[in-house]
């Protein structure tokens, strides 16, 4: 990630096209980095002839019928850059040989049941080549199934299942069978001048609205999905109250009916900041970083949420460039193109984590905020590696954003857990088994006596001297650097002696700014599941009590009464301040 995959590449290519005047190529790639090769390719190979092969269908189609075949449907250009969906909505391009075939992010692969696996599966090639900074992402059958699709006759996917334990004879097996495949290129080894990277958990307490609102979406379903439903419905009620609760932790306005109308837009920003733990906090930051001249990269998993902090910024007449799922190409280009001008008056980028944390250079920011971690840590890994890359010039500080006593502090924990494991098969590092994840009703559990006994006393507020020393990236600089120079100096060893790689995870940043390691749970505590044991009691309770109610009504009503429908008006207001946007 960030450390030149695609210059590589495209030498290569450009070597076999001179040498040995070997063509066409196949490059298929994510949306995100499709412009990105094709100006690679002007840049450093131009004698080449490349095509791009995305967009609209009727750019496709001309694209196809007049750049890429000829009349007699034979290829006659060097290269075609497809994205994932275009290579897999035509047939033309099946029919072709190609002497290499290159899956950029190819992570993808890991479902070998994805019509995108079976597809590029049938294409006629000789050669492939997947790149991708994240191999091992959240079980071993997704590496085994990258792996059978280079290699269908000496992989299989379910051959994961014969790792479970992960003895050190087990991953010794595994590294000999993978090693012949895998080309790595590592930070430590390539950027050895790259500036260091520093990255703080910064715990987050929830306000009063969202944890009245936490405890309504934790009540409200609870009961009718752990004690009614079954199967797919089950998972799928614990599903709704899982987003339900990370929509409430990222803003309560993200649930329809929270938000109330205010009088004014001032009324409205201040209601939209103290609603919010991470936007108070957000709040209190950025002038502060915009005053020392830093640039900022805000990634969310969540499109709505990047909306109200469009809002905020709007109103706080903060200048901004967005890039999310919904973003055009010829948007995204002109919004990266914005934000990396020299003397750019552009500081702060938004991006949702899937759409815009792969294959976007963004090295001109040396802040990274990770509004809300990825259920997967490697999508948040591949965000972060859009500042932290070739070009940086500057020590880079992540702030990732943690409500404590949440879903969100176990997220982060199984996140911890997940890149452990990742460690263990691709970085050789030792370990006894594999963790099994945790399902989503432990990660519900979590810190629910807490909220539920409403002691507000251990509740987290910083003031401005905390997020003065927050700020303050000096004092990390030398923590970053022994970090760095060890991992360069393990790496260089790794040879010679086969032990473990140090396992480094981002550390709690306290107030007072000492740091602390982000506890993981390792087993279920008694006393909290005696309380999740009566938590649920007390709502079947209460459901038979409103059903009690319901029918004592009814009864009064008299046999032949009137059912009533009850009805809900929903009031869910959003400004978006178009006086405002107007005056800016």
């Amino acid at each position: 990630m960030g450390l030149g995959k695609t210059i590589q590449v495209i030498s290569f290519l450009f070597y076999l096209y001179r040498k040995f005047v070997i063509y066409p190529f196949l490059i298929v790639v994510p949306n995100s980095t499709a412009t990105n090769w094709v100006r690679e390719f002007a840049k450093w190979a131009p004698e080449m002839i490349v095509v791009p092969y995305f967009g609209l269908a009727s750019a496709r189609k001309l694209a196809m019928d007049n750049e890429i075949m000829d009349a007699k449907g034979q290829i006659k250009c060097h290269v075609v850059i497809a994205t994932y969906e275009s290579a897999i909505e035509t047939s033309k391009l099946h029919d072709v040989f190609w002497p290499v075939l290159i899956v950029d992010e190819s992570q993808r692969l890991k479902n070998d049941e994805s019509l995108l696996f079976r597809t590029l599966a049938r294409m006629k090639v000789d050669h492939i080549i997947l790149l991708t900074g994240t191999p091992m992402q959240n079980r071993l059958r997704e590496l085994f199934n990258i792996m059978h699709f280079i290699r269908p006759l000496e992989f299989k996917g379910d051959e994961a299942d014969n790792y479970q334990e992960m003895t050190r004879p087990q991953i010794e097996e595994l590294h000999s069978r993978l090693k012949p495949y895998f080309l790595r290129r590592t930070k430590q080894e390539v950027l050895k001048k790259l500036p260091p990277k520093y990255e703080l958990i910064v715990p987050i307490s929830m306000t009063p609205l969202q944890k009245e609102v936490y405890k309504l979406c934790l009540s409200s379903e609870i009961i009718e999905t752990l004690t009614e439903a079954t199967g797919s419905k089950r998972q799928k009620g614990l599903t709704n109250i899982f987003t339900n609760l990370r929509k409430t932790l990222n803003h309560p306005y993200l649930l329809d009916g929270v938000e109330l109308e205010q009088p004014t837009p001032a009324d409205v920003q201040k209601s939209m900041i103290e609603a919010c733990g991470k936007l108070k906090l957000f709040h209190q930051m950025l002038p502060k970083l915009l005053e020392r001249g830093h640039r900022v990269l805000l990634f969310s998993t969540m499109t709505r949420n990047l909306d109200i902090v469009e809002d905020y910024l709007d109103y706080e007449m903060v200048k901004y460039v967005r890039i999310d799922g919904s973003t055009k190409e010829n948007n995204r280009v002109k919004a990266i193109d914005e934000f990396n001008a020299p003397n750019s008056k552009v500081n702060v980028f938004l991006l949702s984590t899937r759409a815009g944390g792969v294959g976007i250079n963004l090295a001109t920011a040396d802040t990274v905020i990770i509004w809300d971690s990825d259920f997967n840590p490697y999508a948040d890994l591949q965000a972060i590696s859009r500042a932290h890359r070739i070009g940086q010039a500057n020590m880079v500080i992540i702030y990732r954003f943690m409500t404590r006593l949440s879903v969100e502090e176990k997220i982060l924990q199984i996140g911890k857990k997940k890149m452990a494991l990742e460690h263990v098969v691709v970085e050789r590092m030792k370990a006894d088994e594999e963790e099994q994840i945790e399902d989503l009703e432990s990660i519900l559990k979590y810190g629910t006596e807490a909220l539920f006994d409403n002691d507000d006393s251990k509740d987290i507020r910083y003031d401005d001297a905390a997020i003065d020393n927050l700020l303050n990236r000096e004092q990390y600089r030398e923590a970053a650097t022994e970090l760095q120079i060890k991992e360069v100096e393990e790496l260089e060893g790794r040879d010679k002696d086969e032990g473990a790689l140090s396992f480094s995870y981002a550390k709690v940043w306290q107030a007072d700014g000492t740091t602390e390691e982000l506890e993981v749970t390792e087993k279920k505590d008694e006393n909290e599941s005696d309380f999740w044991e009566k938590f649920l009691i007390e709502q079947q309770a209460q459901k038979e009590k409103k059903k009690q109610e319901k029918r004592e009504a009814e009864l009064k009503l008299g046999r032949g009464g009137r059912k009533r429908t009850t009805v809900v008006s929903v009031c869910y207001v959003r400004y978006r301040y178009s006086v405002l946007k107007v005056l800016h």
